[in-house]
This record gives C-alpha cells, structure tokens and sequence, in this order.
C-alpha cells in the first residue's frame, strides 16, 4: 500500500496560539505572586522571546525584575507544571487538520521543546489525527537538525507520492530546517515580510487558516 502525502507541522504558533497563552498564563503568574508592576506583563511577553529564551534564564531575570523571594529554579519549575492550563481544543484548527485527513493526507507534528509540548498537543485535541509526533526534547534533536524531520517522516510511515510539506512560522527552524531535509517549507509570516538574505520558502501563508487553504487546494478534486 503506497504511504498518502505527508504533512508536517510546528506547534507553537502555527497550530496553537502560544503567545496568547502565555499572555493569559503571565498574567494569572503576575497575579498571583502580587507584582504591581503596570508594565510587568509587557516584561513578561517581551523578555519570553517567544519561548526561545531558556526558562532559567528567564526566570531568573524575572526572579531579580519584580524582587521574587522564590528562587529561578522554583519558578521555572511551578511554569512547568502550569504552562499548559490556558491550552484548550480548537474545533476550527482540529477540523482544519481532519479536512486534510479526509482528503488523504496523513498530517504530523515536528516541535522543539520538553514533553509538555505533547501535553499541549492533547489539550488541543489533535493527538488522534497525527501520524506522528515528534518533540525535540524526546528525541534528542532539535530543529533546524534536518535529522529531526527525517526522523518525523519515517515515524509517519515515510514521505508519500510527493514530497512532504513542513509548515510552521520560524524561518530558520521551520522551513530553512525542512528545506535542509529535503521537504518543502510553508512559512506561516503572521504578517512579516521575509528575510530576503534566506532562501525562499516554498511558499508563504498570512495564518493558519490561509496555510489550510492552500495545502487543500494542492489536492486534486
């Protein structure tokens, strides 16, 4: 039986809203250890570099801004356990992905981070219509490592009819990353213009929604 086409995509802000979360998980933290700070929870989301900035560090950082008695440790380890309340199923993403099933996809996801990022895959309701799930801290890898792609394609079952597509909105990890595998990259801009120093991505999609809408017009009728 030959493998459908291959679907791969990110996490954190492509299938999920993570800024949104974090903005509302900031701001319950904030609350809860009494900052007055009217500027505390633009601090928060600006210093959290979009997760990319490593929780200790940010926690420490955090720790000596807002004066905290509890130490960076403690802190990065009560985020671990709380980071992934303000994650909820999106029955318009979880339609999206299954719209892309029924179609003859097979659809996967490739992220960097801990095993909490599967807990937020869970929450979101998408496990049950992945062909894998790939989450660099799991695995050892981490993107842009075109190893971790490959890795996520023969854990689906292998690449399919026609190369497989990674979508995802970092433009080094995502597509440079992909495209280093040899897939084709989708760059989710959320309105950026792109780094013309790069090469290009194989194509570009405003949102997810927009992302969807192109990768079904990619099937035949």
């Amino acid at each position: 039986m030959t493998a459908r086409r291959l679907i791969l995509f990110d996490l954190d802000d492509t299938l999920s809203d993570r800024a949104g979360a974090f903005r509302n998980w900031a701001r319950k933290w904030i609350a809860r250890h009494g900052i007055g700070d009217p500027d505390a929870l633009d601090w928060m989301c600006t210093n959290d570099d979009g997760g990319y900035r490593p929780r200790d560090l940010f926690f420490a950082d955090a720790k000596e801004r807002f004066a905290l008695p509890q130490g960076a440790s403690e802190l990065a380890r009560d985020y671990a356990l709380t980071a992934h309340d303000d994650y909820h199923e999106d029955p318009v993403i979880v339609g999206e992905l299954r719209s892309l099933v029924d179609r003859g996809a097979r659809v996967g996801l490739v992220t960097n981070g801990a095993v909490g990022q599967q807990v937020k895959a869970e929450k979101l309701g998408i496990m049950p219509l992945l062909s894998c799930c790939v989450v660099s801290g799991l695995v050892g890898i981490r993107k842009p490592d075109a190893r971790i792609f490959a890795l996520a394609v023969e854990a689906a079952g292998g690449p399919g009819p026609d190369v497989p597509w990674m979508v995802g909105d970092n433009a080094d990890y995502d597509v440079g990353g992909a495209q280093s595998a040899g897939l084709r990259g989708m760059w989710i801009s959320h309105g950026r213009d792109w780094d013309q120093a790069q090469p290009p991505p194989d194509a570009i999609a405003v949102d997810i929604t927009s992302a969807m809408a192109l990768l079904r017009g990619s099937f035949p009728d």
